[in-house]
């Protein structure tokens, strides 16, 4: 038999508290060997268990917790190991193996039983190493965090391998999955890190990057991620007959009641860059890219670091923490943090030595607890760390001692926090050894507090009562010693305007909410506060604005522009009516004035909208405006209710109009803080515009003058693939019946709805018209079409959709459009010719180098080089003729029609270009000039883009342009 590990004497293990209980235990654990059959188990547990020590050991363990007996029984054989070779070599086969063995793994039965399997060896494992001093506290917590992250990154590596295999993405390497998927998991808090106590909770946060990964999917990239997510979550936290291996919190997320569960690169730097608050930025020195592309995570989170920190002395954080501290105790029962909300009789926890104090009292979030550590020093973290780097430490020990070192705080503070907490989450350890669960909460009776004072090690527990009061006393009074100067109600805010110019104090306050011309801001809020806007006129206006006051600064402060965030808010102050509606509404939601604020830095072109229109912003606070989009069934129901009481056509446009622009809105707000792609944009954006055309016309034909009348609606150009952007301007068809009585009804029915759709009223036109829309019957569309065929004509039709009309008409002009591929006949010859006439159209335009449209290798070219390979290869494969251009380069490709690497090469450089347009059609309403945009605007640009900075992001847009330049100059080389 091999040798007993623990061989010396212990102590301070538990205490045999139920020593019957122990007995039964270590009687049942030789039986389940006994009847697994392995006599070499068999004999070597028997001979464990005569030895002294690992039997003291094995019945305080027992004794003690029925979790530890449960995994203790379940495994006799690991018992044997882990009592022969020890907790680290335990420790470092389990997750060995989980890393080796599951690597690969495609079957989530297997997986999940697996990870609960090794789940229950390292709580046994870490539990034995932690009870008899083996490991000090830190390896403890490093062990439980580093078996987690070993878990998760087996979860997500199965996950993106059975996204693989469903044909959503593709992977870079299939040998591992996880390298460079666009996917990262953040570790937060504890997990973050490496600090998991016994039974803990993890918090992540799931981002992922579109340009990073190579989708494949029919649907949106969204939902393939949020699936990855949910499954992740089941993966780790669905109980089943082995157990769990964690339960998983994803709120700690940006915005969690309405973002999705999986986030974007780009919604998340824009989210924490414009919103985030002083507790996320708290969280955020805890974060860890865990699993998945980590290497893209390190890249995200060091983006953060001006989040997180600041070069200025950050006193303001002291205000919040304590707001957010004082929050807790309220929830939890005041200083106690126990179930009866009493405190100890001193105020202080119980530091006086009563057990009675100390019954029922949470030794985390309670007064002197772990949570008041742990904000102590990252409440200095934040406010110093801005400017000495060597103060960013993740775990709350190392944090307490470079803290000290570097002279922010007493050296003896330190050394009682750190006691402290060292004990204190060994008795949050045992607590949760005992049922396996998630509680800091002592036991409310004298009993129950014996039983933990005797697996704490103490033979007495008033001596641990004695020991556990002391702490909680020391921490208490360092506690309220950090935050006694910081007033309960905020009260140290107030700025005071009464004087010509400010004082330092008032310029200090200013400077820490970031402003760089404290001076400039305060003369400009000293402005307003004389009631210089048409809307403060009169006093109620005044009084919103006062009340307004503190929450616009510290909402500019949260930016990295808040002195040019200052002067477009005052731009659009200026400009509000004389009304308070505006105000009113802004007060009551502060996340209305941070979106608005958001929109002044980066979206002038939405500024402006939102100024000649400021009651738009009351979209932002209605039901759904942060749910899923609605797709096009609800929408053309949608507005067929809100038209059917119109009186006239007249009114059915205007409210088509308000509709319409509500939805447009919250499209263009999704799209600024990339919370949809340009593809989603896009299919949205076309949805509208059918519902629209499609309710106007229905309105039009149901009766009156146009009574009966059969005219078809077709779409080309950006709406007719899905693919417009906030101010493409609307291509139409309008088709009729061929006999000339029914034609002259047609083109009146086509020139009524003409105007509706494009002259004024008394509002702007509902759109912008792409030229003069074709008015034809449907016989000379066949005849252009298919018996003598329009190059030009023919390339737009191929890209053609039905949007609305009667279903016999438009079940022909469907066949028509799907027939007209076949007609291309010599594909060459006609290549050549619509290169020619497409040539003549280009030589009007000198675009510039941002005009990712109309630019030489610009999305115009993309298009046209996409057209002409559908409509070479439609003829044999009719699917393609209906195809948007990312769907007929997958095809192609994986025909072997195209390069694969051209077809990849022309995907991605799309997708950038794609994007860049979509943000700035929402951002300037057009072609953005690098040289005069805001520095908001260009952000918004390269996050879109997926890049850092703006020399990346015109490398990017100019790459892009050479990858369709040269596919199209390969084609007409082909030609010639």
């Amino acid at each position: 038999m091999t040798e007993p590990f623990f061989r010396a004497p212990l102590l301070g293990i538990p205490v045999v508290t139920d020593p019957e209980r122990g007995r039964r235990a270590l009687e049942d654990l030789l039986d389940r060997a006994t009847t697994a059959g392995d006599e070499a188990v068999q004999a070597d547990l028997a001979a464990l268990t005569g030895d002294p020590t690992t039997e003291s050991l094995l019945l305080a363990l027992f004794s003690n917790s029925s979790f530890l007996t449960a995994c203790a029984l379940s495994d006799p054989a690991f018992v044997r190991d882990l009592m022969t070779v020890g907790p680290d070599t335990c420790f470092g086969r389990t997750v060995d193996a989980l890393k080796d063995d599951l690597a690969g793994e495609r079957d989530q039965q297997r997986l999940m039983k697996a990870l609960r399997l090794a789940r229950r060896k390292v709580a046994l494992l870490v539990a034995v190493a932690d009870v008899t001093g083996l490991w000090p506290l830190e390896r403890v917590t490093q062990a439980l965090s580093d078996f987690i992250d070993a878990a998760l990154a087996a979860a997500v590596a199965h996950l993106m391998l059975r996204a693989a295999d469903d044909g959503e993405i593709a992977l870079a390497d299939p040998r591992f999955p996880d390298e460079s998927c666009g996917l990262f998991v953040l570790a937060m808090g504890k997990h973050g890190a490496r600090e998991l106590n016994y039974s803990s909770d993890i918090d992540l946060i799931v981002f992922y990057e579109p340009m990073r990964v190579d989708f494949r999917g029919a649907g949106a990239i969204q939902k393939t991620f949020i699936r990855i997510t949910q499954r992740l979550v089941a993966v780790l936290q669905e109980r089943t007959a082995d157990g769990y291996v964690c339960r998983v919190d994803l709120r700690l997320r940006p915005d969690p009641g309405s973002t999705p569960l999986a986030v974007t690169y780009a919604s998340g730097l824009t989210y924490y860059a414009s919103r985030g608050a002083n507790w996320e930025r708290a969280a955020m020195i805890k974060a860890r890219a865990a699993a998945g592309d980590v290497a893209l995570g390190r890249q995200f989170l060091k983006e953060l670091d001006t989040f997180i920190w600041r070069d200025h002395l950050d006193f303001w954080t002291l205000r919040e923490i304590a707001a957010i501290k004082r929050q807790i105790n309220e929830q939890r029962g005041g200083g106690k943090g126990g179930k009866d909300g009493k405190d100890g009789k001193d105020g202080k926890g119980g530091e006086n030595g009563d057990a009675a104090d100390l019954l029922g009292h949470n030794v985390k979030l309670g007064r002197g607890g772990i949570r008041e550590i742990e904000f102590f020093a990252q409440t200095q973290q934040l406010i110093y760390g801005g400017r000495d780097p060597y103060l960013r430490c993740e775990r709350t020990v190392d944090a307490l001692s470079t803290l000290a070192e570097s002279g922010c705080i007493d050296e003896n503070v330190a050394d009682d926090l750190t006691e402290a907490y060292e004990f204190l989450r060994q008795v949050e350890h045992r607590l949760q050894m005992v049922d396996d669960q998630q509680t800091q909460t002592l036991p409310d009776d004298a009993d129950g507090m014996s039983r933990i004072a005797g697996f704490m090690g103490y033979e007495e527990a008033a001596d641990f009562v004695r020991d556990l009061a002391e702490h909680l006393g020391r921490v208490a009074g360092h506690y309220a010693a950090l935050f006694e100067d910081v007033p309960a109600d905020g009260s140290e805010a107030e700025l005071r305007f009464a004087a010509d110019s400010p004082d330092e104090r008032t310029l200090d306050l200013l400077r820490n909410f970031g402003f760089r011309d404290p001076a400039g801001a305060y003369a400009r809020l000293r402005r307003w506060r004389s009631g210089c806007f048409d809307a403060t006129a009169e006093a109620k206006g005044q009084a919103l604005l006062d009340t307004l006051m503190p929450t616009i600064l510290d909402r500019l402060g949260r930016t990295p522009w808040p002195d040019h965030g200052l002067d477009r808010l005052d731009w659009f102050l200026s400009g509000l009516p004389a009304e308070r509606r505006c105000l009113s509404l802004l007060s009551a939601n502060p996340a209305v004035l941070e979106l608005l604020i958001e929109i002044l830095n980066g979206a002038p072109a939405l500024a402006e909208s939102l100024r000649a229109r400021p009651e738009q912003l009351e979209t932002v606070v209605s039901p759904g405006i942060s749910g899923p989009l609605p797709d096009r069934r609800f929408l053309r129901a949608d507005l067929a209710e809100t038209l059917s009481t119109a009186a006239d056509a007249d009114e059915a446009r205007q409210r088509a109009a308000d509709w319409m622009r509500a939805l447009r809105l919250q499209v263009a707000v999704r799209t600024l803080r990339h919370e949809i792609d340009a593809a989603e944009t896009g299919r949205v954006l076309a949805d509208i515009a059918d519902a629209v055309v499609s309710g106007l016309l229905d309105r039009l034909l149901a009766s009156g003058d146009h009574a009966g009348t059969h005219l078809a609606v077709v779409a080309t150009g950006a709406f007719g693939a899905t693919a417009p952007v906030l101010t493409s301007p609307l291509s139409l068809w309008f088709i009729h019946a061929a006999d000339d009585s029914a034609a002259e009804a047609g083109r009146a029915a086509a020139r009524a709805l003409t105007s509706l759709l494009f002259e004024p009223g008394p509002d702007d036109a509902l759109f912008t018209a792409d030229g003069e829309p074709l008015v034809l019957s449907h016989a000379t569309l066949r005849e252009d079409l298919l018996a003598q065929p329009d190059a030009r004509l023919l390339s737009v039709a191929c890209g053609a959709r039905i949007v609305a009309g009667p279903d016999d008409l438009t079940r022909d002009v469907a066949a028509t459009l799907g027939a007209a591929p076949g007609a291309v006949g010599d594909w060459p010859a006609f290549a050549a010719r619509h290169l020619t006439l497409y040539a003549g159209d280009q030589a009007r335009t000198d675009a510039a180098d941002w005009d990712v449209a109309c630019r030489t290798g610009g999305l115009r070219d993309f298009n046209t080089l996409v057209r002409l390979w559908q409509l070479r290869h439609a003829g044999a494969q009719p699917e393609l003729s209906a195809a948007g251009p990312d769907t007929v380069l997958a095809r192609l490709g994986a025909q072997g029609l195209a390069a694969e690497d051209t077809v990849h090469g022309l995907l991605e450089a799309h997708h950038v270009l794609r994007q860049v347009d979509n943000m700035a059609a929402v951002a300037v309403g057009g072609v953005v000039d690098p040289e005069s945009a805001a520095a908001g605007t260009l952000v918004a640009l390269q996050r879109t883009a997926g890049v850092d900075d703006p020399a990346a992001l015109a490398a990017a847009v100019a790459g892009a342009a050479t990858a369709i330049r040269s596919a199209l100059a390969d084609l007409e080389s082909e030609l010639r």
